[in-house]
């Protein structure tokens, strides 16, 4: 029998697109909250600006 694969805590596609997919979300309830569709559209695209943005990769410490 196969060893069970050990579960990873999260994809990192699914860790970087979380928070826009949760901006989705405040475009259903615009109307019952005090934000308005510009603060919205202002947010979704500086997340989405972050998810695009080139990311430095730090190699491990040595003394670690």
């Amino acid at each position: 029998m196969a060893a069970a694969r050990p579960k990873r805590a999260e994809r990192p596609v699914a860790a970087l697109t979380r928070p826009l997919a949760s901006l989705g979300d405040d475009y259903d309830t615009v109307e019952y909250g005090s934000g308005t569709v510009q603060e919205i559209d202002a947010h979704v695209a500086a997340e989405a600006r972050r998810i695009v943005s080139p990311r430095v990769v730090r190699p491990p410490s040595a003394g670690r």
